[in-house]
């Protein structure tokens, strides 16, 4: 009997102990998918207040006042901010927010493209470049969550306009294929060796051209095709190797 007794006293201290283990999961799974999230999606409208000052500064470099100290004083905390943002998404994992549940919703993929190449325009601008956009598809409306979608475009035209050696010339077009519609991202940039290619997605993986090296982890393009492929959709990538790629999004289109 003392033996039962003491099974059965062993066995809810596991049980405890399981829950307990269960809860603090739970706890730094959301902790790290806010975080994560947060740190990613601040590095566009960061970049985009940075260069929105260097063109008030340029505009006003002739008038007097103190409108250049206080320029000065935005510019260096906008630094701290990016260094931050850029710290904290290379020192956190992307488990948690990958591995949970994403809320779908109905999504114009039409209006989330022009969102997303609205705000690349200053960085654009900045550049000498342009987003041409072709949107062909007659239908649409998919089936999905819009802040991952919208994360998944950011990352893969924030590494077009990176990984340009001249002026970008991004294409981003549509059309509906195989029951549903496809998303084409292409640029002018490098292009991606045929022997490189399978290692592009993989996590913390950056691509080394020789010439000056671009900030970052090696984490867009992974977290791009994860969360992509977690909601049940493809992300494909098509480059002659010698100039320019083309990454193909497909979603089934909502019924």
């Amino acid at each position: 009997i003392l033996s039962v007794i003491m099974l059965i006293v062993l066995m809810v201290i596991f049980i405890s102990v399981l829950r307990a283990l269960s809860k603090e999961y739970n706890i730094r799974k959301e902790t790290v998918d806010l975080v994560n999230t947060m740190a990613h999606d601040l590095k566009t409208p960061i970049s985009n207040i940075s260069l929105a000052l260097a063109l008030i500064e340029k505009e006003n470099k002739d008038t007097a006042g103190n409108s250049h100290q206080y320029i000065s004083i935005i510019n260096s905390e906008t630094a701290k901010l990016k260094q931050r943002a850029n710290q904290i998404l290379g020192i956190a994992t992307l488990d948690a927010m990958l591995e949970e549940v994403s809320e779908r919703h109905e999504v114009n993929m039409h209006e989330l493209i022009q969102q997303s190449v609205q705000s690349f325009s200053l960085r654009l601008n900045q550049a000498n470049g342009n987003i041409k956009q072709i949107l062909n598809a007659t239908a649409s409306f998919v089936s999905g969550n819009p802040v991952q979608l919208s994360t998944a475009l950011n990352n893969i035209i924030d590494n077009a306009i990176a990984y340009c050696l001249q002026s970008p010339v991004i294409k981003v077009s549509t059309e509906n294929a195989d029951g549903g519609i496809a998303v084409s991202i292409t640029d002018n940039g490098t292009g991606i060796s045929e022997s490189k290619r399978h290692l592009i997605f993989k996590r913390g993986y950056r691509v080394h051209n020789g010439h000056s090296p671009v900030e970052g982890f090696g984490m867009g393009l992974y977290l791009a095709q994860s969360l992509i492929e977690k909601q049940g959709e493809k992300l494909t990538l098509h480059s002659s190797g010698a100039y320019g790629s083309t990454f193909v999004v497909w979603l089934p289109v909502k019924s």
